[in-house]
């Protein structure tokens, strides 16, 4: 199955302007194939969009030969696949003169119908418009879900990355994250957070065995955050504790939640 989308035009027909041997896959042409006269064509490899095929000899029953031109610049061509109908043993030599053209081809059936194919392959694997069970993630890249019912849900816990007196959590990992503090924090980085927008993340926060970590940051990502009374973040003192900590972000503000001493 070729699918591929290669390109046509109409009335192109041109010449060899050198010998094309047997065993060369390039060749330059007297004019260029063009979309509209004057605009030339040219292939780039990898992308079938703009391969297309050419019948060289195509007046010769015995010499025609289809190919599919994979690279050109203009009447330049510097790759391309011979002989695509398998019609010779070995390819063909074409003398410089030999003419060169652009048909309808049994191929571009081919890849259409492949094509066709292929995409009804996708739709028919695709989750119905009724409904259905997802088999893998969808990413929403902050875009809108509206008039939803969610139910069964869960989130993503990760681990923040606590050193050197900092707590680093990037939402692109989840919204919930794990932190056991070995010294005071001091910095505070929520990264990835969406503009605009009203985000809210939990931290698991657990004292280590020695206690006695100070939530001593007041700022999330180099701005003030409001707390309840504007009385900080103050976190249960025994080795092991556990407080819970959520952050909402309301595109500007950050507001802090603390429920300590959840051990």
């Amino acid at each position: 199955m070729a699918v591929r989308q290669t390109k046509i035009v109409n009335f192109y027909e041109s010449t060899l302007a050198g010998l094309l041997a047997s065993a060369s896959t390039a060749t330059t042409l007297t004019a260029a194939p063009t979309t509209d006269g004057s605009s030339a064509i040219s292939a780039s490899p990898g992308d079938s969009t703009t391969h297309y095929f050419l019948v060289i000899d195509p007046d010769n029953s015995s010499n025609r030969e289809v190919v599919l031109v994979t690279n050109s610049s203009g009447t330049s061509i510097t790759a391309m696949t011979r002989d695509i109908e398998g019609r010779h043993s070995p390819d063909k030599d074409h003398q410089i003169g030999t003419t060169v053209r652009m048909a309808v081809l049994a191929e571009h059936f081919v890849d259409a119908n492949d094509t066709a194919a292929n995409a009804n392959t996708v739709a028919t694997a695709a989750l119905p418009k009724t409904g259905g069970t997802m088999s893998g993630n969808i990413v929403m890249a902050d875009n809108e879900v509206s008039g939803a019912e969610i139910k069964d849900y869960h989130e993503t816990v990760s681990a923040a990355t606590f050193g050197s007196n900092t707590i680093t959590a990037d939402v692109a990992n989840g919204n919930v994250f794990t932190v056991t503090l070995d010294n005071n924090v001091t910095t505070w980085t929520i990264s990835n957070l969406p503009a605009g927008k009203i985000s809210t993340v939990t931290f698991i926060i657990t004292q280590d065995g020695t206690g006695s970590r100070l939530m001593n940051a007041t700022q999330i990502n180099s701005t003030t955050f409001k707390t309840s009374n504007a009385g900080g973040v103050t976190l249960t003192s025994a080795a092991s504790a556990i407080d819970i900590v959520t952050v909402m972000f309301d595109g500007t503000n950050y507001y802090v939640f603390n429920q300590p001493n959840m051990s």
